[in-house]
């Protein structure tokens, strides 16, 4: 049982916590002061507490006096300390293997939050039952799953040190999210108007709406995938890889992840990742071969960039040329016209051969050739011109 001055110390605690209000969670701090209140058996809130266990002194007062009083007579401690150091050094040596164990078992621990054998967990658990956080859901139904997940993702985000940990527990609350049918449908309206809006160029307005899908319906891999090639447009790679690795998570044959996937290793230089990328992509549309010729294409540039060690990795960004052959070579929709526009340019006024460029090897469009004829090459400076010079990549329309 705690004494009246251990009383006298926790009660100081508690007031000091309380104080913290306004630079801190609210709701957060309410639940820990509940839970330290039941924890140490001491209530800022009962008279009887307050008369007996109270001091006229702020915690914070008290702390920096006896931290002056303690620095004012640590020179005479660590002298008389010092004449007894040589006889402590033999148990210090031997002693020093079990402090790193225990230090290494400490840090274990917090790498992973074991949260069913979890004291604190099962306290931050009954602090939220008595704020009604569960209140009108049943157990083992959606809803009180969902709730737990996020109770499980707010203690983990508060107590662990694990990156990885926290971003696990987001995600299990993302994926527990309870989705009526009304949310699948606003979910879809939703993906359409961004749709409309990454193919209008509007790619800020289309990320903002693709968010706003997913908030609605996380299960979803295509809003992922077209938020990813609305980042590849802006050349946020590192956000289109995270969103690429949700959405193959949801649909593990999902080639259009795949392909934006290897888009952004190939722009960050990580050659052998893009090149496994394209190989899964390039096996998973075997049978497309109009986004197969151009996932191919983008395989013999990766693997010819490793055989030349790297050079070229991040492409050619300031010829407006080789934007355009790339902004083609990397979208099947735009490939795909490229491939009918070059069936039916021979007529063109015998415009340089256009219409002998035709399908090279596997269906691509003899891109070089095509783009000799001055008037598609006038079009397609316009049309990149008009998109900010950067292709989204393989349609976003899904």
């Amino acid at each position: 049982m705690a004494s009246s001055e251990d009383k006298k110390l926790l009660f100081a605690i508690l007031k000091h916590v309380s104080g913290l209000s306004g630079s801190v969670d609210e709701m957060q701090l309410d639940v820990a002061l509940q839970c330290l209140t039941e924890a140490v058996g001491v209530d800022l809130h009962d008279e009887q507490d307050k008369a007996q266990l109270d001091v006229p002194f702020a915690l914070k007062d008290i702390f920096q006096a006896g931290l002056a009083s303690l620095s004012a007579n640590s020179g005479s401690a660590n002298a008389s300390s010092s004449s007894s150091s040589s006889m402590d050094n033999n148990t210090s040596s031997s002693g020093s293997s079990s402090t790193t164990n225990n230090n290494n078992a400490s840090s274990e621990e917090e790498k992973k939050m074991d949260l069913a054998s979890n004291p604190k967990f099962q306290q931050f658990i009954t602090a939220l039952k008595s704020r009604n956080f569960f209140q009108g859901a049943e157990p083992n139904t959606p809803e009180y799953e969902y709730r737990m997940a996020k109770a499980e993702y707010k203690f983990i985000s508060k107590f662990s040190k694990n990156a990885e940990e926290i971003d696990a527990a987001e995600k299990r609350m993302r994926m527990k999210t309870v989705v009526t049918d009304q949310a699948r449908q606003e979910a879809e309206a939703i993906k359409a108007r961004a749709n409309k809006a990454l193919s209008s160029g509007n790619v800020d307005e289309s990320i903002k709406l693709y968010t706003d899908a997913i908030a609605l319906n996380p299960r979803v891999a295509v809003y992922y995938a077209n938020r990813a090639a609305a980042y590849l447009n802006q050349k946020m790679y590192d956000k289109v890889i995270v969103d690429c690795v949700e959405a193959i998570s949801l649909n593990p044959d999902y080639a259009k992840a795949y392909y934006r996937l290897g888009r952004a290793q190939r722009e960050l230089g990580m050659i052998d990742e893009a090149i496994s990328t394209f190989q899964k992509a390039a096996n998973l549309t075997a049978n497309d071969r109009n986004m197969n010729s151009t996932i191919t294409q983008q395989l013999r540039e990766v693997q010819a960039i490793k055989s030349n060690g790297g050079a070229g990795a991040a492409g050619n960004a300031q010829d407006p040329m080789a934007q355009i052959r790339n902004m083609v070579n990397n979208n099947p929709d735009l490939a795909n016209l490229a491939r009918q526009f070059a069936g039916g340019a021979g007529g063109a006024g015998g415009a340089g051969g256009a219409g002998a460029a035709g399908a090279g090897a596997g269906g691509a469009p003899d891109l070089s050739a095509l783009l000799n004829n001055p008037a598609v090459a006038q079009m397609a400076q316009q049309f990149l011109g008009g998109m900010g010079g950067a292709g989204a990549g393989a349609g976003a329309g899904a």
